[in-house]
């Protein structure tokens, strides 16, 4: 019987049926690197320069900046919400001074642009000027009774609107603050009763390895950890190719056109570290029962060329040693 020499297709077919076979480490033969053409040495030279400017577009100040506490005036600082035209409490307003006389008089004044300021429950002998103003002041000579005031503190818009804000500034002497109060008209739910469908999803292992050989990829099915406050939603690095997202975050990631008929867990891969994913159980999407259509099927399914062809992709583009799926 006549033997027949393996042609090159092939020599490449085998090498990629040697990469996918299971693996539980990162460490061993340099296996995406086997796939390389001849010219190894200026791809790799290539891809260590384009790693490197891939790093400094990445680079930013992790120094954390504390800000002192230098102001006496205690506020929301990130705000709050209250519905437009209805009175609401302003949460946190307290004065924190102490060492002063006891005949010296504490005096602080609100003001804002798009309501009016009012102390709740107030009783004869309180120093409150400006009730149901834009300009609210208050002023006692016992601290106490000062932040009491302030607790009671309320804003209520005059303008409607159902998204807009408004800016309160908050004086002491020489000090002043600004936080910012978010005058939103509450929405009513709308649900959709999803049924019952089956959960695919993935996590992906990376490690970035060195400069020199590059990373290592694994996808191994399973979730992070549950998702506080959604019974039955995992967190995860993947999911199946029916996903709902935010426009603008599935664009800050994009599709790889060279990767046009087999970008699944692709897509996923240059999301990593960018997209919060999750899962959860009862979501599902109605779709077409496959018919074999074996015209079809050829453009479609991706063969062992275009496997060792993604593979090589993925060896350059993602700076990667080794992959697995």
């Amino acid at each position: 019987m006549k033997s027949i020499a393996p042609s090159p297709e092939q020599d490449k077919i085998s090498s990629l049926t040697e990469l996918l076979q299971p693996n539980v480490s990162c460490h061993g033969d340099e296996l995406t690197r086997q796939l390389v053409p001849d010219q190894l040495d200026s791809i790799l030279e290539r891809r260590a320069n384009e790693y490197k400017q891939h790093q400094l577009r990445r680079k930013t100040h992790a120094d954390i900046i504390i800000a002192p506490a230098n102001s006496p005036l205690q506020y929301p600082i990130t705000g709050f919400k209250v519905a437009p035209l209805k009175k609401s409490m302003i949460p946190g307003l307290a004065l924190q001074t102490q060492g002063r006389g006891k005949s010296e008089v504490y005096k602080v004044s609100l003001s804002v642009k798009s309501g009016v300021l009012s102390v709740e429950d107030v009783l004869d002998g309180d120093q409150v000027e400006g009730q149901g103003q834009s300009n609210l002041t208050i002023s006692s000579n016992n601290l106490t009774q000062l932040n009491d005031l302030l607790s009671r503190v309320t804003y209520t818009s005059t303008i409607y609107h159902i998204r807009t804000s408004d800016l309160v500034h908050f004086f002491f002497e020489d000090h002043e603050a600004m936080f910012p109060i978010m005058i939103r008209r509450p929405s009513v739910p709308v649900l959709y009763d999803p049924g019952n469908g089956d959960q695919f999803y993935f996590v992906l292992e990376f490690d970035e390895g060195d400069m020199t050989d590059g990373g290592c990829l694994r996808r191994i099915r399973g979730f992070h950890q549950p998702l506080p406050g959604y019974d039955g939603c995992f967190l995860v690095d993947g999911v199946i190719n029916y996903f709902l997202a935010r426009t603008d975050a599935v664009r800050s990631v994009g599709f790889d056109p060279f990767l046009k008929r087999v970008g699944h867990t692709e897509f996923f891969i240059d999301g990593l570290g960018k997209l919060l994913v999750a899962s959860c159980k009862g979501l599902s999407v109605g779709h077409q029962t496959h018919r074999a259509q074996d015209k079809y099927d050829s453009y479609r399914n991706q063969g062992k060329l275009d496997e060792v062809r993604k593979l090589l992709h993925h060896f350059f583009k993602n700076y990667l040693n080794y992959i697995k799926y």
